[in-house]
């Protein structure tokens, strides 16, 4: 067993903050004149394990992390995420349906790299549809560059001329949801998620200040949606012993289910967070009720060996 603890207060846009676990094991420490009974800490995150490694040089590390988790016998892991979500909630706020459209029809990634290097979508490479990825996550944000260049270790230049072929291509982030944003905090400091979450701007208004708002409202909305809709409705429909939420990873919720309910769980999961959320009392309002697919998987041999269930 590992155990984890987490922080009540989370974090400012509503996100789950997990810590290493609260409970202690002692050990003895031994010199040449004395011994000493000494606290150790215990567990960790599970949000902070990684699903697909980190890169570290040219190497790939920590991939077989998750293998170590095993589920208890009589029962099996299973394993929800939102597809895409974040981009999805912006693509609303952006009023861009177009864009989303193509969510649920082809790889939204591959489609921006395409978009970004002016190439047929079929001769996009692995590498290529990365950079896509990070593009459309940095451009949703505004982020700049070389902060890109930072987080991805794709070179600087490089990164500008991938932002730029981002927002050539999807103006109205910029045109719609950016400025949106800015005159919601300006006029009133503060922004409202689908859910009713409230986030309050204190200080001076700058450029950081808006880049805070900017994620603000797709983070609170794809982790109020996890917490309030999917797993509400998922332990209220399967309470403990059948099942037990183990994890819980902003848009991802991990179980052990009893094995012989275990596909009636996944189709009810599936549903769930298929639940639309309705943008009208949003501060960027929208008539409009986005529905995030679900995609599940089922470990019956560990957490780090998932298998796609359709």
């Amino acid at each position: 067993r590992m155990k984890a603890s987490i922080k009540l207060h989370g974090t400012e846009t509503g996100r789950t903050s997990g810590a290493k676990s609260l409970e202690v094991y002692y050990k003895i420490i031994e010199t040449k004149t004395t011994q000493k009974i000494v606290p150790v800490e215990v567990g960790m995150t599970f949000q902070n394990i990684p699903k697909h490694g980190e890169d570290f040089g040219d190497m790939v590390i920590g991939k077989d992390l998750r293998t170590m988790f095993v589920p208890t016998p009589g029962y099996v892991l299973i394993e929800g995420d939102q597809s895409q979500a974040e981009a999805r909630v912006v693509c609303v706020l952006a009023e861009d349906y177009d864009t989303l459209k193509l969510f649920d029809t082809t790889d939204i990634h591959k489609l921006t790299a395409s978009w970004i290097y002016k190439k047929p979508i079929d001769q996009i490479t692995p590498e290529e549809r990365q950079a896509g990825k990070k593009a459309r996550h940095a451009g949703n944000y505004n982020m700049g560059h070389r902060e890109m260049a930072h987080q991805t270790q794709l070179p600087p230049e490089e990164c500008k001329k991938i932002l730029e072929g981002f927002h050539e291509v999807s103006s109205k982030i910029r045109g719609v949801f950016h400025i949106q944003i800015r005159e919601q905090i300006n006029k009133y400091r503060y922004l409202s998620s689908p859910h009713g979450r409230r986030r309050d701007f204190l200080g001076r208004v700058s450029e950081d200040m808006y880049k805070e708002a900017y994620a603000t409202i797709p983070q609170a909305t794809v982790s109020d949606h996890n917490k309030f809709t999917i797993l509400t409705t998922m332990v209220t429909k399967y309470p403990a012993p059948v099942a037990y939420p183990l994890a819980e990873s902003h848009d991802s919720l991990l179980f052990e289910v009893r094995q012989e309910v275990a596909k009636d769980f996944m189709g009810d999961f599936k549903q769930a967070i298929a639940t639309p959320i309705n943008f009208s009392k949003c501060s960027l309002s929208r008539a409009f009720d986005l529905v995030i697919p679900g995609e599940i998987h089922l470990g019956e041999v560990s957490w780090g060996e998932l298998v796609h269930y359709k």
